[in-house]
């Protein structure tokens, strides 16, 4: 094999490998998307199927969760 057949050869793989990239790029794309349109309709479902008193506990505990986690809130008695 000459180096010219050789560099063709490099530049052909260096050609596939980057359509293959390419391709798996999109893929996760498209998975990204479709995780994130499932996620959104649990989350509705999820709520009609709650009364407004669930909800709004549902929301406040959130709330509480987030701001523990940033250090603002109480802690739950109990726990540590």
């Amino acid at each position: 094999m000459t180096v010219e057949e050789l560099d063709a050869d490099i530049a052909r793989v260096r050609d596939t490998l980057r359509e293959l990239k390419q391709k798996r790029a999109k893929g996760l794309a498209d998975l990204g998307n479709i995780a994130a349109k499932m996620g959104r309709a649990g989350g509705q479902a999820t709520a009609a199927n709650r009364t407004p008193e669930e909800r709004s506990e549902a929301a406040r505990k959130a709330v509480q969760a987030r701001w523990r986690k940033a250090g603002k809130g109480k802690k739950k008695e109990g726990k540590s």
